[in-house]
């Protein structure tokens, strides 16, 4: 692959599936829509004749994730949000940065105060990520940590499934994880989903303790590298770990290591700040998902 495939929007993940979706913070419903010919899921959606296009509403409860997708790179070396991509290979990009004279000085026509586009080649992109703000986590914490959450029991709702990190493959419209690579330009992935996800692809494995398939390289339509975000006290940090009493370990990722020290970070002895704060102290909690290229494959164990 050359470059990654762009999207963007609102998504939810139900049954690991990804379904274009429309959620407004604090509903109980999330709208899915979809324009396939066929009904893309007889027991979410059905036709709708005014709109022309398959609808349906879930519980919020009935999805794994639901999640908002705006995408960011490198250009001359200054982050820019990539707006949208057409069938050219051009992209329009948004100056995301505060340097306006930088941008004027390399082709960017200001339309406003503060924004500042450039249609350029995706090939002049690098550094090329997602960033999905997660639209239920206030719920989730909420729900899990808040006054109405049971006091000395692990939350209700507790599956560590947050924060997430790790490699992870899309088959059949189906996320799961990759656990390894294998002989003959294929990779292993693995659920431990308490029934078989997928019995045409999955088996049981049992010195793994999970569901297990090998498959070719490309059968996937999406192969990333997850890591999750936050700011904390105003800091870019990397979530590592949240706990079941609400205390989360924490990765300093600024540049200015002296602020890290006054707040508390301490140097972990590998180059590496961190820091065990609170679930409620965290801001603008989202994953990073890199899209991985082919010479990455090579170095997977």
């Amino acid at each position: 692959m050359s470059h990654p495939a762009y999207r963007r929007g609102t998504y939810a993940l139900i049954d690991r599936v990804v379904h274009d979706a429309t959620y407004n913070g604090g509903d109980a419903f999330v709208s899915l829509n979809s324009w396939q010919k066929d009904n893309p899921d007889p027991e979410l959606y059905q036709w709708d004749e005014e709109s022309s296009q398959w609808l349906g509403q879930v519980p919020v409860d009935r999805c794994e994730r639901v999640y908002s997708v705006h995408v960011y790179a490198k250009y001359r070396g200054h982050s820019v949000l990539v707006d949208k991509v057409n069938d050219a290979g051009m992209a329009t990009t948004l100056y995301a940065e505060w340097d306006g004279a930088w941008a004027t000085e390399n082709g960017f026509l200001q339309e406003s105060k503060y924004e500042y586009y450039k249609t350029v080649p995706v090939t002049e992109l690098l550094d090329y990520y997602e960033k999905q703000d997660d639209l239920l986590f206030t719920r989730w914490r909420e729900e899990n940590f808040g006054e109405s959450a049971p006091a000395g029991a692990q939350p209700p709702g507790w599956a560590g499934e947050r924060p997430r990190s790790g490699r992870l493959a899309t088959v059949r419209g189906a996320e799961y994880r990759m656990l390894c690579r294998a002989l003959g330009g294929r990779i292993t992935l693995g659920s431990r989903a308490p029934l078989n996800p997928d019995p045409e692809l999955f088996s049981w494995h049992e010195a793994r303790g999970s569901w297990a398939a090998t498959i070719p390289l490309d059968a996937c339509t999406r192969m990333v590298e997850v890591t999750t975000r936050a700011e904390y006290v105003g800091y870019p940090c990397e979530v590592l770990d949240i706990s079941p009493d609400g205390s989360v370990e924490l990765r300093y990722l600024g540049e200015d290591l002296s602020k890290a020290a006054v707040d508390g970070f301490a140097d972990a002895g590998d180059g590496k700040w961190t820091k065990t704060a609170h679930v409620f102290d965290l801001a603008r909690y989202h994953e990073r998902h890199v899209e991985l290229a082919a010479p990455e494959w090579k170095a997977l164990p």
